[in-house]
């Protein structure tokens, strides 16, 4: 499985973060809106389809006034966090979202064996936890510094390691256990 496939899936989720605080939230929430029909229509997705849901409802909020705007500018990476590691932690309990991007490499007659399943029920609850510590972290930093966070200062008081530096190692980690988990799956021979 290609770590960078899931990224990809994510990447609306990055693009807000970046420039959420460039650009404001009404325009940030409908960039990443925008981008996240355009990966839905090509991929068909569980993280496509979701980051669609979630950008169209942050874009609501955002454009419902300055308060509203203000909101999404200091607690919507952490909504989008949260819903997204929701997602992937439910996923890994049923169908993991990983199926989808496994079964580009994986013969189909693997598809529907125990260890398939096994393997991708482990490394979606390892996304799900990634962007959970995410999350975690963005609270930490709009609550270490609320006016950091409404400003998007990647300075003082911990913004910069906790809204930049934590959630970029976890993804990190994420990739690395992600070829890790992968690797030491079975051969054909013994799935």
């Amino acid at each position: 499985m290609n770590p960078v496939r899931i990224l990809l899936g994510m990447a609306p989720w990055i693009v807000f973060s970046v420039i959420v605080h460039d650009t404001g939230p009404q325009v940030a929430t409908v960039i990443a809106a925008v981008l996240s029909l355009g990966l839905a229509i090509w991929q068909r997705r569980l993280l496509e389809f979701t980051s669609l849901a979630v950008f169209v409802v942050l874009a609501v909020i955002a454009h419902g006034g300055a308060a509203n705007a203000e909101w999404v500018a200091v607690w919507g990476r952490t909504t989008a966090a949260v819903v997204l590691a929701a997602v992937m932690l439910l996923s890994a309990a049923t169908v993991p979202f990983t199926e989808a991007y496994a079964k580009e490499s994986v013969p189909q007659q693997y598809w529907g064996s125990p260890r398939f399943r096994e393997t991708n029920r482990r490394i979606s609850a390892l996304w799900g936890l990634v962007v959970l510590g995410m999350a975690v972290s963005h609270v930490v930093a709009a609550l270490v510094n609320p006016d950091a966070a409404t400003a998007g200062l990647t300075s003082g008081h911990g913004n910069l390691l906790l809204n930049w530096v934590i959630p970029i190692l976890l993804i990190a980690q994420g990739v690395k256990q992600t070829q890790r988990l992968a690797a030491h799956a079975p051969t054909a021979d013994h799935r």
